[in-house]
């Protein structure tokens, strides 16, 4: 993947597909873009560049000195030390970090139980805290991009073994089209190409979004009903194992929005993978 093409080009090497056979779902959501992973750029990319970023560091994003390298998530050594990556056992469900040993079968915490997830699985890297609220934020804002690679580098690195060979796609969660041409590119779907190129599967852009206010400011039961009905998908091939990726989770329900509109179109199965995601009220490290 080529960090200097904004996330939805087509990168160099990939080829556009015809969306599935078969009758799409209300509304109709147009072509389905496919990526098929051929190369990626790995920060920096020439010689030149890596003497550049010596003499002239990045300043960093979570406490504003040199050194923010970008093969550290735009962070100081000290910042990206300070990064505290989640330890399972979690609830599948929402991401809860549940006791260790956890008698569960379904590892689902008490709330998942009664009111249990649509995806099959969860994987997250880090609570959204700390100097990752900083990365995120830059990852956002329009000249970020080169980010979404290393983070979806580092999911892989982190749970390829867990994911390898189980997905026939990577799914990013998308931006509704004003949001994507005032920022550019998808955050989202920068981390899943990288993602798809480490799982050696096509990315694809197989959801379309509704336009809904902002989030920012709604509670954990307003944000759960604020997307509902958000997404729409064509119909799939039967079978279809889908990889669904986002930035952050925060109650969960832009996931489980995304993740019925893939079912209801005939996907087989979906699993969420997120960079971050926001702790629960009250909730402490286990």
């Amino acid at each position: 993947m080529s960090i200097s093409s904004p996330i939805p080009s087509n990168p160099a090497g990939a080829r556009l597909a015809d969306p599935p056979r078969g009758k799409p779902a209300a509304p109709q959501p147009g072509p389905v873009e496919v990526y098929v992973p051929r190369a990626r750029t790995v920060w920096p990319t020439s010689p030149l560049e890596a003497v550049v970023e010596a003499l002239f560091p990045y300043p960093c994003l979570g406490c504003g000195a040199g050194g923010g390298g970008r093969r550290r998530l735009g962070l100081c050594a000290a910042c990206h030390a300070s990064l505290a990556p989640a330890r399972p056992p979690w609830c599948r469900g929402c991401g809860r970090l549940l006791p260790r040993p956890w008698g569960n079968a379904d590892r689902l915490c008490g709330a998942c139980l009664r009111q249990p997830p649509p995806w099959d699985e969860l994987w997250w890297l880090y609570p959204y805290e700390g100097p990752l609220r900083q990365v995120v934020a830059a990852l956002k804002g329009g000249r970020g991009e080169f980010l979404g690679d290393e983070l979806g580098t580092e999911l892989t690195r982190r749970f390829g073994a867990a994911m390898a060979g189980r997905f026939t796609s990577v799914v990013p969660v998308p931006l509704h089209w004003r949001r994507l041409l005032g920022r550019g590119y998808n955050q989202a779907a920068a981390i899943a190409a990288a993602t798809a190129v480490a799982l050696d599967v096509p990315c694809r852009r197989l959801l379309r979004r509704s336009l809904r206010r902002p989030q920012k400011g709604l509670g954990r039961r307003d944000r759960l009903l604020h997307q509902q009905g958000a997404f729409h998908a064509p119909s799939l091939p039967a079978g279809s194992r889908l990889l669904l990726v986002d930035d952050v989770m925060t109650t969960g329900g832009t996931l489980a929005a995304a993740t019925s509109a893939l079912l209801a179109a005939g996907g087989g199965s979906v699993a969420v993978a997120v960079v971050a995601r926001t702790p629960l009220d009250g909730e402490r490290p286990v």
